[in-house]
């Protein structure tokens, strides 16, 4: 069995780099799908007569 050698510093940080791009992008796009499910929810309470016109008196 031969040992592996542990990771450098500059492998490490080259691996965080690159995991970062990714994550970055996910947060994003999660701030973008938060905003339009606020504007969707807005959008139905505005709209709530129109599709439950009995529930609003």
């Amino acid at each position: 069995m031969s040992s592996a050698q542990p990771p450098s510093y500059g492998e490490l940080a080259a691996l965080a780099v690159e995991l970062r791009l990714p994550v970055s992008a996910q947060a994003e796009m999660l701030v973008e799908q938060a905003e339009r499910i606020a504007e969707l929810e807005r959008q139905v309470g505005s709209d709530s007569h129109k599709l439950f016109p009995a529930a609003v008196p």
